[in-house]
């Protein structure tokens, strides 16, 4: 492995330190590294390549956009997966497991938010070549 050097504030040293310990990195270069892939992944997110995977959390009214929701699997032959549960007597909770080409799956994504009814959509991606 390649050693880097780098200058960084005492403040944000203490605090990526603190943070660090109660996330459960043994060490800052463990910590590091992790936070590095992240920044990439988010970089791959934007290529237009094959096998970005993103997990998509949707939050939405109960009964609102069942069947909008529902018709994604149809457009979007990405979606490997999903779940849905019933958080209460008024809202649902969806999660989309999708592989594919980093445009479609924003297609995807964007898609999602734009259904009336939906109240909060969050996502997490990740790419095999990491």
């Amino acid at each position: 492995m390649t050693i880097i050097s780098m200058s960084v504030n005492e403040n944000l040293l203490e605090r990526f330190d603190e943070v660090s310990h109660r996330k459960g990195y043994t060490t800052r270069s463990e910590a590091l590294r992790d936070a590095i892939r992240n920044i990439v992944r988010e970089d791959v997110w934007d290529e237009a390549i094959e096998g970005n995977i993103v997990v998509i959390i949707v939050l939405y009214e109960k009964n609102r956009p069942k069947s909008e929701i529902s018709h994604l699997h149809h457009k979007f032959e990405e979606i490997q997966t999903n779940i849905h549960m019933h958080l209460d007597d008024s809202n649902c909770l969806e999660i989309f497991i999708a592989k594919g080409e980093g445009a479609r799956l924003k297609g995807l994504t964007k898609r999602i938010r734009e259904i009336k009814g939906i109240k909060q959509v969050e996502f997490i991606t990740t790419a095999c070549d990491i």
